[in-house]
């Protein structure tokens, strides 16, 4: 994907543009050779849309690689800001279930479970919920799915509508063309359920040897090593078999250190590996920016923990550095090998549903692109695939649902947990 798309005058203008300038960030002496970039976008609210998150950036090993990835995640928030009304319906799930396409129901999602209710929103058969239209790859058709999932923010249509759960910005993704977006995000789910499940089961993963796969060494080596810094990067690929990795980065250059995470899935293990790589330490560039502007003190209470700041913020003031623990000093295996790589990005999104599909698992795609962002080349759409287990923020209400967290593991050091009390508690380091 490139800054300007495929066509029309691109999106960025300090007057009229969807995002008003890019700003890249140095790179100083003895860091990380990586590029960051951050864009600040219009006011969505001037433009009758809710007002969207305006604090995103992109990294990548080239200054244009990072500027694009910034300004693909700024049209992601900025096309995820807007819902048309007209496309809403209120209804029950049950009221819906004859249709010749139903969408998936309450058991479907993976979002509470059972034995948080005095604490989660209602959803069941009958709970009223505002439904907008999305497409299934896996069936073929157009179905319907909660709107409260898909837009950020999200604006409820009246008082008889149920608020089921967050909207979080996982499967939202932004490409040249509606396939490349739409098997980024098809990636991003998988890891972040990849990541999920390792997390709350405290999964003995793997840890990759970065010097046993050529274009990961190359990289790393001339990049990344530095004094002080430690990465981690460990296999969390699940029975999906797309190939998934975590870095875990301690800064010992700070005190207390900083502990960072980054992640990525991709058909490529060595480009995942990457991924994960320069996710992690564009988080660290994060984390120290909060602990020098943040006045408040980090909060070691983890139901304190609302937002993916916090969670970056609670990992930069030391408070749970113990809590990588279980995730660090692993057995060391190569940069696994990746078969033929696929003909186009819309090969590659098949093979993947095809693997969700064999997994139970459907794939909804809403296609968000705005007449605006589409004049400029770019397409927008959020993945929606129900059954993998959500990345959360908020840890008061923690997204504990879903079946496959639960499920039999061979590698599980514990038995199969029961409920919520079984699970890792921990806040989570992630972005």
């Amino acid at each position: 994907m490139t800054a300007h798309g495929r066509r029309g005058a691109g999106p960025v203008d300090a007057r009229t543009g969807i995002i008003a300038h890019v700003l890249d960030l140095p790179v100083g002496p003895g860091e990380p050779e990586i590029f960051n970039s951050s864009v600040r976008l219009a006011d969505t609210t001037a433009l009758g849309a809710g007002a969207c998150y305006d604090n995103n950036g992109g990294a990548g090993l080239t200054q244009a690689a990072a500027r694009a990835a910034a300004i693909g995640e700024g049209l992601e928030r900025y096309c995820a800001a807007f819902s048309r009304p007209e496309q809403l319906t209120v209804a029950t799930w049950r009221s819906l279930s004859a249709r010749d396409h139903p969408p998936p129901g309450p058991a479907d999602f993976a979002l509470f479970h059972p034995g948080q209710a005095q604490h989660a929103p209602r959803f069941d058969d009958d709970t009223p919920v505002a439904w907008r239209p999305a497409y299934s790859l896996t069936r073929a058709a157009w179905t319907q799915v909660p709107a409260c999932l898909v837009h950020l923010p999200y604006v409820p249509q009246g008082a008889g509508e149920h608020v089921i759960g967050p909207a979080i910005s996982t499967g939202l993704a932004c490409g040249a063309s509606r396939a490349e977006a739409v098997v980024s995000g098809l990636y991003e789910a998988i890891e972040r359920d990849a990541f999920m499940i390792s997390w709350l089961r405290e999964l003995p993963l793997d840890r990759v040897d970065l010097l046993s796969s050529p274009s990961v060494a190359d990289v790393y080596t001339a990049r990344l090593r530095r004094p002080g810094l430690e990465y981690h990067v460990l296999d969390m690929t699940t029975d999906l078999g797309v190939p998934a990795f975590l870095c875990l980065l301690l800064d010992h250059r700070q005190d207390p250190p900083i502990a960072c995470a980054g992640g990525a899935a991709h058909h490529d293990p060595a480009k995942a590996v990457l991924k994960s790589l320069v996710e992690a330490a564009q988080t660290r560039e994060w984390a120290k920016y909060l602990c020098r502007t943040r006045r408040e003190p980090a909060t070691p209470a983890p139901d304190g923990l609302r937002t993916f700041e916090d969670h970056v913020f609670h990992y930069a003031s030391g408070w749970s550095g113990r809590a990588l623990e279980p995730f660090r000093d692993r057995p060391v295996v190569p940069v696994p090998d990746g078969g033929p790589p696929p003909a186009d990005h819309r090969t590659a999104a098949g093979a993947v549903v095809d693997r969700l599909a064999a997994a139970g698992l459907e794939v909804l795609v809403m296609d968000l692109t705005t007449p605006d962002v589409a004049q400029c080349g770019f397409h927008v759409v959020k993945v929606m695939v129900p059954g993998l287990q959500p990345l959360y923020a908020d840890e008061s209400r923690p997204m504990l649902g879903g079946h496959r967290v639960y499920a039999e593991h061979p590698d599980a050091p514990c038995a199969r947990p029961r409920g919520p009390e079984d699970l890792n508690r921990e806040p989570h380091p992630y972005p």
